[in-house]
């Protein structure tokens, strides 16, 4: 399990950014559950094999500059939270 804050900052530049407010400013929070169901060794007929199963959230609090009308169509910064699911195989 984990958790993370996103913190993006600059000075707003219309030029640069092309956002509403010309600014990249956002800010959020990340976090992470995963299991590794073979974490002592993979299978009997593949040892090497391993897995990693996660699920991921992300919340955004403010994203290019604002809370609200963040695009000029009037969705809202949480309009791009994210739910992720995962499954990584490495050997």
């Amino acid at each position: 399990m984990s958790a993370g804050r996103i913190s993006v900052g600059g000075t707003a530049d219309p030029g640069l950014y092309a956002t509403p407010t010309g600014s990249p400013n956002s800010a959020g929070w990340i976090g992470e559950i995963a299991y590794l169901p073979f974490s002592h060794g993979g299978p009997a007929l593949w040892p090497w094999l391993n897995f990693r199963i996660g699920l991921q959230y992300t919340r955004w609090s403010k994203f290019d500059g604002s809370t609200s009308n963040i695009d000029g169509t009037g969705r809202s910064a949480a309009a791009n939270n994210t739910f992720f699911v995962y499954v990584w195989t490495m050997f």
